[in-house]
């Protein structure tokens, strides 16, 4: 039996598989500080970025997550597949405003990230090690490395979900 393309199922693996692409790219900030950063680590954060490849390679995990998402349509709902590619290559493209905004905000909110946890001079040790050859096979090699934990993640988050699900039905969540 196939499930719905639109299943709680696909909803999670669609978030699941566009988050680990841009995890490729950014980190997820787990807590701002309080302290705006000064314009000096604030420009070495955005030269950071850039040598991380800032858009192009949001845009290159994005696509790598796009590439596994319609691989596992076709595998799992081969009758779907064809419409989901449609939309997925329409919806990541890169004329959707709605994707490119995103990735602004994403960068901005990591460039600010790093600008806030680390010091000018880490910060420019690891934009010198990005510009390297074994940086540059990093950077490379990021999206890809998402996209082959993507599959992983998507499983344990089902799981999750599920246990989740099956402990709130028994009211384990209720206040005692």
């Amino acid at each position: 039996m196939t499930h719905s393309l639109w299943s709680n199922r696909w909803a999670t693996g669609l978030a699941a598989g566009l988050v680990l692409g841009l995890l490729a790219v950014c980190p997820v900030p787990v807590s701002a500080q309080k302290a705006p950063p000064d314009a000096a680590k604030l420009e070495a954060a955005k030269e950071l970025m850039a040598a991380q490849g800032g858009m192009e390679q949001a845009r290159k995990g994005l696509d790598q997550s796009r590439k596994a998402m319609i691989a596992e349509v076709r595998r799992t709902s081969p009758e779907e597949a064809e419409g989901f590619a449609k939309f997925m290559d329409t919806y990541v493209g890169s004329s959707n405003p709605k994707v490119t905004a995103f990735f602004e905000k994403v960068i901005a909110a990591t460039t600010t990230f790093y600008a806030e946890r680390c010091t000018i001079e880490e910060m420019k040790a690891m934009t010198a090690f990005l510009k390297t050859p074994a940086g540059k096979k990093f950077i490379e090699l990021a999206p890809e490395a998402a996209a082959g934990i993507a599959p992983h993640f998507i499983e344990f988050q089902k799981g999750l979900i599920a246990d989740v699900q099956a402990a709130a039905q028994r009211g384990e969540f209720k206040k005692q």
